[in-house]
């Protein structure tokens, strides 16, 4: 099935850098949140990733629900990134790459904005603007 909007995305349950297990309904349920995939030697991906931990401290205790989530990379390495450029959302790994295989994703960044019953709103491909973070901020993520 084609992930567009309007489908219920696939639910998951990845671990974080700390190994706890974060799942999409059991811990987003509810909730507007943006997730974004990425890499480490993706350099679209450190441009978008510097724009969300921007917005994240801004608005991440006001409801900016936000996961980003890693793609084949060694957890290791992983970590080493996350810290160098002091990141400071939620990251969480997918090493396998089978939530991103769910997911449809073909190329990164690549990011879905999901609403309350975790239906899909919006699909952004090729990293998300610092203007449309904003926007969606506020029109969607009670910023």
């Amino acid at each position: 099935m084609l992930l567009k909007e309007g489908v219920k995305a696939p639910d998951f349950t990845l671990p974080d850098l700390e190994g706890r297990e974060i799942g999409l309904q059991k811990d987003m349920a509810g909730r507007d949140t943006l997730i974004v995939f990425w890499a480490t030697w993706c350099p679209s991906c450190e441009e978008e990733l510097k724009i969300l931990d921007k917005a994240y401290r801004e608005y991440g205790e006001k409801g900016f629900n936000l996961l980003t989530i890693n793609v084949y990379d060694d957890p290791d390495m992983v970590r080493r990134y996350v810290e160098r450029r002091d990141l400071s959302f939620p990251v969480l790994l997918d090493t396998e790459g089978k939530v991103a295989e769910r997911y449809q994703v073909y190329a990164i960044p690549i990011g879905y904005l999901l609403d309350g019953d975790g239906r899909i709103r919006k699909r952004f491909v090729g990293g998300i603007p610092e203007e449309e973070v904003s926007r969606l901020i506020s029109e969607y993520l009670g910023g």
